[in-house]
Protein backbone atom coordinates (compact mmCIF):
# COMPACT_ATOMS: atom_id res chain seq x y z
CA UNK A 1 0.00 0.00 0.00
CA UNK A 2 1.12 3.53 -0.86
CA UNK A 3 0.68 6.30 1.60
CA UNK A 4 -0.22 9.78 0.23
CA UNK A 5 2.51 12.60 0.63
CA UNK A 6 2.57 14.84 3.53
CA UNK A 7 0.99 17.46 1.93
CA UNK A 8 -1.93 15.64 0.86
CA UNK A 9 -2.05 13.78 4.60
CA UNK A 10 -1.87 17.74 5.76
CA UNK A 11 -4.96 18.76 3.14
CA UNK A 12 -7.28 16.29 5.59
CA UNK A 13 -6.31 18.43 8.40
CA UNK A 14 -8.24 21.57 9.67
CA UNK A 15 -5.90 24.58 10.43
CA UNK A 16 -5.78 24.15 14.18
CA UNK A 17 -4.57 20.21 13.86
CA UNK A 18 -2.39 21.80 11.10
CA UNK A 19 -0.40 23.96 14.17
CA UNK A 20 0.11 20.81 16.26
CA UNK A 21 0.72 18.13 13.50
CA UNK A 22 3.91 21.04 12.40
CA UNK A 23 4.73 21.02 16.47
CA UNK A 24 4.43 17.45 16.71
CA UNK A 25 7.34 16.81 13.70
CA UNK A 26 9.57 19.48 15.84
CA UNK A 27 9.13 16.62 18.56
CA UNK A 28 7.43 19.43 21.34
CA UNK A 29 5.36 17.44 23.80
CA UNK A 30 1.90 18.22 24.91
CA UNK A 31 2.79 20.95 27.39
CA UNK A 32 5.32 22.88 24.89
CA UNK A 33 2.49 22.72 22.14
CA UNK A 34 -0.23 24.44 24.44
CA UNK A 35 2.13 26.99 25.38
CA UNK A 36 3.75 27.78 21.99
CA UNK A 37 0.01 27.77 20.91
CA UNK A 38 -2.35 29.20 23.89
CA UNK A 39 -4.16 26.42 24.03
CA UNK A 40 -4.86 24.26 27.16
CA UNK A 41 -2.86 20.99 27.02
CA UNK A 42 -6.71 19.04 26.91
CA UNK A 43 -7.23 20.62 23.39
CA UNK A 44 -3.65 19.78 22.07
CA UNK A 45 -4.64 15.79 23.24
CA UNK A 46 -8.19 16.54 21.57
CA UNK A 47 -6.12 17.90 18.08
CA UNK A 48 -3.47 14.82 18.18
CA UNK A 49 -6.17 12.13 18.12
CA UNK A 50 -8.19 14.04 15.41
CA UNK A 51 -4.66 14.29 13.65
CA UNK A 52 -3.57 10.43 14.43
CA UNK A 53 -7.11 9.47 13.30
CA UNK A 54 -6.93 11.19 10.15
CA UNK A 55 -3.83 9.80 8.82
CA UNK A 56 -3.89 6.17 10.40
CA UNK A 57 -1.09 6.95 12.92
CA UNK A 58 -1.41 5.67 16.87
CA UNK A 59 1.54 7.90 18.37
CA UNK A 60 3.61 11.02 17.62
CA UNK A 61 6.78 8.48 17.11
CA UNK A 62 4.49 7.19 14.27
CA UNK A 63 3.73 9.93 12.94
CA UNK A 64 6.95 11.88 12.81
CA UNK A 65 8.13 8.41 10.72
CA UNK A 66 5.16 8.82 8.58
CA UNK A 67 6.23 12.92 7.72
CA UNK A 68 9.92 11.52 7.14
CA UNK A 69 9.11 8.72 4.77
CA UNK A 70 6.92 10.65 2.74
CA UNK A 71 8.99 14.18 2.95
CA UNK A 72 12.77 13.16 3.45
CA UNK A 73 13.57 9.75 2.35
CA UNK A 74 12.32 10.49 -1.05
CA UNK A 75 15.13 13.25 -1.37
CA UNK A 76 17.46 11.25 0.33
CA UNK A 77 17.29 8.19 -2.20
CA UNK A 78 17.95 10.47 -4.77
CA UNK A 79 20.85 11.94 -3.41
CA UNK A 80 19.37 15.82 -3.07
CA UNK A 81 22.69 17.95 -2.07
CA UNK A 82 23.20 18.99 1.50
CA UNK A 83 23.64 22.62 1.89
CA UNK A 84 26.04 24.47 4.07
CA UNK A 85 24.15 23.32 7.16
CA UNK A 86 23.84 19.45 6.55
CA UNK A 87 19.92 19.73 5.29
CA UNK A 88 18.31 18.89 2.43
CA UNK A 89 17.99 21.84 -0.29
CA UNK A 90 14.69 20.97 -1.45
CA UNK A 91 13.52 20.95 2.01
CA UNK A 92 14.94 24.22 3.36
CA UNK A 93 11.85 25.82 5.23
CA UNK A 94 11.00 29.67 3.58
CA UNK A 95 11.27 30.43 6.97
CA UNK A 96 14.13 28.80 7.45
CA UNK A 97 16.85 30.29 5.21
CA UNK A 98 20.47 29.27 4.78
CA UNK A 99 23.50 31.47 6.90
CA UNK A 100 23.69 34.82 5.08
CA UNK A 101 20.37 34.79 3.33
CA UNK A 102 17.20 36.93 4.52
CA UNK A 103 13.76 34.77 4.54
CA UNK A 104 11.26 36.54 2.24
CA UNK A 105 8.07 35.68 4.81
CA UNK A 106 8.00 38.78 7.18
CA UNK A 107 8.80 38.46 10.62
CA UNK A 108 4.97 38.77 12.02
CA UNK A 109 4.12 35.82 9.75
CA UNK A 110 6.14 33.50 11.14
Amino acid sequence: MSTPGTEALLDLLRYPEREVAALIAQDLDTAGIAERLFISPWTVQDHCKAIFEKTGTHTRREFRALVFFNDHLPAIVVRTPLDSGGHLEELRHPANPPPGEHSSIPPTAI
